[in-house]
C-alpha cells in the first residue's frame, strides 16, 4: 500500500497518507525521496526542491508560494509556505463539459414532498420565526411548548437522564455507580413524534428587524422568504410586534418575487393587536397545531432525480477531505446535474483557487463573467 499520494501529475508536493519517520524513503516517479523531517499523516512534503517565490502546486493548481528554500523531502509548514492562488480569466471559447454516463440512474426516483410550484423537498419542516428581535422571547416560549410535546426535542431524553441521576444522588448512590448509570441511560431513546410526516419544527431567532435601514429590513425579509420558498418547508408561524421595520408587507413582497403563486400556509401574529402576550401565544399555539395536523397529511411520493437539489457545505475539513469526501461529492453532483438536477456550493472561501476550473465549466460566457465578478468582489472585500 502506498504511503504517499501525488494527486495530480503537475503537483510538486506529495501527501503523507500515514505518519512517516525522518529518513524514510518514499517512492516518487522512478526513484525515492529521503525524508528530511518526520511527516505527520495528512501533511505535505516537497516532491521537488523549491526556491523562494516558487509556486506550490497541488490538485494541479497553484495553492501556495515558498517563502524560503525548501529542499526535496522537506515538510511544508506555515513558516516556509504562504497561501497563493493563480490568476484566472474568462475564456473566449465556450465550455465543453462531458457529462458522466447516467444511463443506470434514469429510471431511479426518490421519495419526496411535492410542492404546488413543482419543487420537491427531501424533508417536511415547519418554521417559527420573528420579524423583529423583540419577539424572540415569544418564539422561545413556543419552542418550550411544542418541542417536548411533539417529540422533536432530542434533549428530552437527557433531561430524563439528569432527573434520574438526581434521584439516585438523593439516595446516596456513589459517583462510580452514577457514571455507569449515565452511560447506560445515554443509549436510550425516548422521543416519540406525534406527526410522522413532519421532520421537524424549527424555531429561529435573531437580533434584527427594528433599527437599521429599510434595506436591512428588506434583506432580512428576503432571507426569510428564501426559507419559506424552500421545498423542504411546509409553512411557518411568523411573530411580529407591529412597529418594526421588517413588516409583513415586505415579507409578502419578497415571497411573491420568488413565487408569484406562493400558497404555503404562513400564520402571522402581531402582538400589538393582542391584549397580552398570553393572548398572542394562545392563538399561535392553537393555530400552529392545527396547521401541523394539515401539514402532516402530506406524504412522500416518488419523484425523478431531476428534482433533486444538492446543497454543499464545508463540514469540518481535514487534510484528507480533498482526497475523499470532496471528490466523492463532486462526482455525485456531476451525476445529479447530468440527470437534470442541481448542486449548490455557496461558500465563497471554498472557491478561492479553483476559479478557473469553475469558469471553464460555465455553460455561457455571461455566467462565466458574472461568476468571475463575484469572486473578484469577494476577494476585494476580504482584503479590507
Amino acid at each position: 500500500m502506498a504511503n504517499v499520494l501525488s494527486i495530480h501529475a503537475s503537483d510538486n508536493v506529495l501527501v503523507a497518507l500515514t505518519a512517516l519517520p525522518k529518513g524514510y524513503a518514499v517512492p516518487h516517479k522512478d526513484g525515492h525521496i529521503p525524508l528530511l523531517h518526520a511527516i505527520p499523516a495528512k501533511h505535505k512534503l516537497a516532491a521537488d526542491a523549491l526556491a523562494p517565490g516558487d509556486a506550490v502546486t497541488m490538485y494541479g493548481v497553484r495553492v501556495g508560494r515558498a517563502v524560503e528554500a525548501i529542499p526535496q523531502g522537506a515538510l511544508l509548514t506555515t513558516r516556509n509556505v504562504v497561501h497563493d492562488a493563480g490568476s484566472y480569466r474568462v475564456r473566449t471559447t465556450p465550455c465543453h463539459w462531458e457529462p458522466p454516463d447516467v444511463s443506470r440512474w434514469h429510471s431511479r426516483s426518490f421519495m419526496g414532498y411535492h410542492r404546488s410550484d413543482g419543487q420537491v423537498g427531501t424533508a417536511n419542516h415547519w418554521l417559527v420565526l420573528p420579524l423583529v428581535f423583540c419577539e424572540n422571547r415569544n418564539v422561545d416560549a413556543l419552542r418550550d411548548a411544542f418541542e417536548q410535546e411533539l417529540g422533536y426535542a432530542l434533549p428530552s431524553r437527557y433531561r430524563q437522564q439528569v432527573a434520574h441521576l438526581v434521584h439516585l444522588h438523593r439516595q446516596d448512590v456513589p459517583p462510580d455507580a452514577l457514571r455507569q448509570q449515565a452511560a447506560s441511560d445515554a443509549e436510550v431513546r425516548t422521543d416519540q413524534r406525534i406527526f410522522p410526516n413532519i421532520d421537524g419544527v424549527h424555531f429561529l431567532t435573531h437580533t434584527l428587524g427594528c433599527g437599521g435601514t429599510r434595506q436591512d429590513a428588506r434583506t432580512l425579509c428576503g432571507l426569510f422568504a428564501g426559507y419559506l420558498h424552500h421545498p423542504n418547508v411546509a409553512g411557518a408561524t411568523v411573530l411580529s410586534l407591529g412597529c418594526e421595520n421588517a413588516q409583513k408587507t415586505l415579507l409578502d413582497e419578497e415571497l411573491r418575487q420568488r413565487n408569484p403563486h406562493f400558497d404555503k400556509p404562513v400564520l402571522y401574529y402581531e402582538q400589538q393587536r393582542h391584549t397580552s402576550a398570553h393572548s398572542l401565544l394562545t392563538h399561535a399555539i392553537r393555530d400552529t397545531f392545527a396547521a401541523l395536523v394539515e401539514a402532516n397529511r402530506v406524504e412522500r411520493k416518488p419523484a425523478p432525480l431531476s428534482k433533486l437539489v444538492i446543497g454543499l457545505e464545508c463540514g469540518g475539513s481535514d487534510g484528507f477531505s480533498g482526497l475523499s469526501a470532496n471528490p466523492a461529492m463532486g462526482h455525485a453532483c456531476d451525476l445529479i446535474v447530468a440527470l437534470g438536477g442541481r448542486a449548490i456550493l455557496a461558500e465563497f472561501p471554498e472557491l478561492c483557487g479553483v476559479e478557473q476550473a469553475l469558469i471553464d465549466r460555465c455553460v455561457t460566457r455571461k455566467t462565466a463573467v458574472r461568476f468571475a465578478s463575484l469572486m473578484q468582489a469577494y476577494a476585494a472585500a476580504a482584503e479590507k
